[in-house]
């Protein structure tokens, strides 16, 4: 994630620096999957959740990558970013009977919102 989206949005160019970024991201990462692990009630709810966790806003990238020329790299890290927050806020904290189809909403709205933004300001 660091080194395919930070990087080259910041335009990092030091090895310190994109270094440190990705030990920051994995020490993240972590937590969130630590608190995740000890919400669940068993192995079945974490598989479900490992098979959902971020794949709305890959199926949202992808779909619009292959058929559209809208977006950049700015909204396809917001949209992977809005489908790996809103499945787990969905489905523990929210507790909606599909959250996976409430992510791909969010994600939906979120690369739509941002591609037509780009188009604007270009």
């Amino acid at each position: 994630m660091s080194h395919n989206f930070l990087t080259p949005l910041f335009k990092i160019k030091k090895d310190a620096t994109q270094l440190r970024n990705t030990k920051i991201i994995i020490i993240m990462i972590s937590l969130v999957s630590y608190l995740l692990a000890r919400q669940a009630e068993g192995i079945f709810d974490l598989l479900e959740m490992a098979s959902s966790f971020g794949t709305a806003g890959i199926l949202v990238i992808t779909l619009f990558g292959l058929w559209t020329s809208w977006g950049n790299q700015l909204t396809a890290l917001l949209t992977l970013l809005t489908g790996l927050v809103t499945t787990p806020i969905a489905q523990y904290m929210l507790q909606l009977e599909s959250p996976f189809l409430f992510s791909i909403g969010c994600s939906f709205s979120v690369f739509v919102v941002f591609s037509a933004l780009k188009r604007v300001n270009n």
